[in-house]
């Protein structure tokens, strides 16, 4: 429509006050942001209207408008510095022409490299859904990688599991910030987080245990090993075992390591209020020997056998 007014008044005196078009006390029936001279030439709003930059209109070939609108400026500022237009990355201090004449190619190059553009969508990405039941927000590191033990623990994966070359590719496109640990750290870690399982429903339980120690030297007899076991019912009826400690001692008789053994096993378990009975099953051990065990575990002295 401006542009068939355009081409009509051609030959009529008209004035332009405040974007609208007066002729001679004739008020036209239409609201147009674009200004008409007496030429069928449609100008452009100016560039520092509420209108510009980004719904600049202009005429071209054919009668065909087009945009002058990138979406790449979403990601940059533009404006006049020094009397050059530039263009100030949104998301890093990178400053770049702005001038029309230089295009947007250059542009859309450094927005698909920016180093804080990247940054920023990584930061999104750690955003959880507002259902969610997690703790925080945030990505914790330390968290993911408890996560990942208590995977393993549950579903009775291979402790390699981590090492393994697609699992790692297939996580790192899940989260690019989580790092793997080493094989020596998820052993650890896997074996903290068992215990804690497992001395957690020790807790629950309502019966009394019966410790085993059982001794044995290697083939060479240079070294002995020590092996406590607890042996319980649990509250389903099931008998069951549980290895609490294996140790080494300097030589089987050595009954002070052994009750030091014993004491801090006990202790780290929790089980000192619920011990029933603790059997040594190595023949070898004679009377003495016991007597000397259980002057150092004065709190289980009536319990040994």
């Amino acid at each position: 429509m401006p542009l068939k007014i355009a081409e009509e008044a051609r030959n009529i005196d008209a004035i332009e006050i405040n974007g609208h078009i007066k002729q001679k006390g004739v008020v036209p029936n239409f609201d147009s942001p674009i200004s008409i001279h007496s030429s069928s030439k449609v100008v452009a709003v100016p560039f520092n209207t509420l209108e510009g930059p980004y719904n600049q209109i202009e005429k071209t070939k054919g009668n065909k408008q087009r945009k002058s609108w990138s979406k790449v400026w979403v990601d940059f500022d533009k404006f006049e510095e020094d009397g050059k237009q530039v263009a100030k990355c949104k998301h890093c201090p990178k400053v770049l022409t702005g001038s029309s004449k230089s295009g947007t190619t250059h542009l859309n190059n450094h927005s698909k490299v920016c180093p804080g553009k990247k940054k920023q969508n990584q930061e999104t990405q750690l955003i959880l859904p507002a259902d969610t039941n997690e703790r925080s927000s945030t990505f914790d590191q330390e968290r993911s990688h408890l996560d990942l033990v208590k995977m393993v623990i549950k579903h009775q994966y291979p402790l390699d599991l981590a090492g393994q070359e697609a699992f790692k590719n297939f996580v790192k496109g899940l989260q690019p910030m989580y790092e793997f640990q080493s094989i020596e750290k998820l052993l650890s870690d896997f074996y903290k987080e068992k215990k804690r399982e497992v001395r957690q429903g020790f807790d629950k339980l309502a019966c009394k245990f019966n410790l085993r120690v059982t001794l044995w030297k290697n083939g060479l007899g240079k070294t002995a090993y020590c092996c406590l076991i607890a042996h319980f019912i649990d509250d389903d009826w099931k008998l069951k075992m549980k290895i609490l400690a294996f140790k080494t001692l300097k030589h089987i008789y050595d009954t002070k390591a052994l009750s030091e053994i014993i004491q801090r096993s006990v202790s780290e378990w929790n089980l000192d209020e619920k011990i029933y009975s603790i059997t040594m099953d190595d023949p070898s051990l004679n009377e003495e020997m016991f007597q000397q065990i259980k002057a150092r575990l004065a709190f289980f002295s009536s319990l040994v056998h």
